[in-house]
């Protein structure tokens, strides 16, 4: 439901959000150092492969990493960035659509479906808020985005539920009914589940098992705190076990939500706070955005609403990834600002 709020009000632009994706689309500022990101992000993709594999080879592999590859990766799954580059940098000519076409395969290649799904988000909200200056009627770039819209939806669905085919085999997904009884091993299916195609399957599962694990966790008061101390202790990962134990009706499908690590560290009460201040961020977020309308707000924007958006599949926002990348972009704001500076001028500031 708050997912879904989310959604509502960027897409309805009750934030404001499209005016100021259109000041940034039309100033096209800090362009040096966007374009030096560009050429990192795109240079550390071979040399990802490179070290860690080519993934789509060996789909079982997707998750190891060779040593230091696990530095480039952090790197390399930045692709998701060139999409929205692309749009504000790049609009109308052949680079824009490279830069889109490598975000997406480049995801594919590592079979990184979070990455991909990132990717198809900056693509959709794109294609939502971007002008269109072909045509002036409003109500056939309305229908025009809709149409695309669709499309990045169909292809979604179709690419997402393959890659999970491809690293998975479909027969992971074969799972039995209980009906109306919960039993280890099975889980509580309506007959129509298995009318419905093996790849729509997986989605469903996909969707649903999250929230019903932390549903069946929160039900039995359990509580084992290595789900988060690993999630929070990246250069201490070893010392955990890497498949902690908790009691789910399905053992090959432990994933939690946002807050299952918290669930089971300190139970409801836990996730509580924790759940609002991750609202409260995005909510910062977006009046940052709406402020000081600039590529790298836009980037942190796109990031926690991409994140409140799918809190409810698996835990993205409470790691040190999140709050490098977060760092990272503030970071290259203020640099490109100082170079931006001319001598004898004050700098500019944007009205709110």
């Amino acid at each position: 439901m708050i997912a879904t709020s989310v959604v509502r009000l960027i897409v309805a632009r009750r934030l404001s959000v499209a005016s100021s994706y259109r000041l940034v689309h039309d100033r096209k500022a800090h362009s040096l150092i966007i374009h030096i990101f560009t050429v990192l992000v795109l240079a550390s993709g071979p040399l990802d492969v490179y070290i860690n594999g080519f993934k789509l080879l060996d789909p079982l592999s997707y998750a190891d990493l060779n040593g230091n590859g696990r530095y480039v990766r952090h790197i390399s799954s930045l692709c998701w960035t060139l999409v929205p580059i692309a749009y504000i940098y790049h609009a109308g000519n052949r680079i824009k659509t490279l830069l889109i076409i490598y975000a997406i395969l480049f995801s594919i290649a590592i079979i990184d479906r979070n990455r991909l799904l990132a990717s198809f988000y900056c693509l959709a909200l794109c294609i939502a808020l971007s002008p269109n200056p072909a045509s002036r009627d409003a109500a056939t770039t309305a229908k025009t985005s809709r149409k695309r819209m669709l499309l990045v939806a169909g292809a979604v669905v179709i690419v997402f539920s393959g890659l999970g085919a491809l690293r998975s085999g479909l027969e992971a997904f074969a799972i039995e009914s209980s009906g109306s009884t919960l039993r280890e091993g099975m889980l509580p299916l309506r007959d129509i589940f298995y009318y419905f195609p093996p790849l729509l399957q997986q989605i469903i599962l996909y969707i649903a098992m999250p929230l019903f694990n932390f549903a069946t966790v929160f039900s039995e008061g359990f509580l084992n705190p290595e789900f988060l101390l690993s999630q929070i202790s990246p250069f201490n990962r070893d010392m955990f076990d890497a498949y902690p134990y908790a009691p789910v009706l399905v053992a090959r499908f432990n994933v939690g939500t946002e807050f299952f690590p918290w669930l089971t560290y300190g139970g409801f009460l836990l996730v509580i706070p924790i759940f609002a201040f991750m609202v409260t961020c995005f909510i910062l977020a977006e009046r940052i955005f709406r402020r000081y309308p600039n590529i790298f707000t836009l980037l942190i924007f796109l990031r926690l609403s991409y994140l409140i958006i799918f809190m409810g599949f698996a835990p993205q926002f409470y790691i040190l990834l999140n709050l490098g990348f977060i760092v990272l972009m503030l970071t290259m704001w203020v640099i490109s600002s100082f170079f931006s500076i001319k001598p004898g001028r004050r700098p500019r500031t944007v009205a709110a």
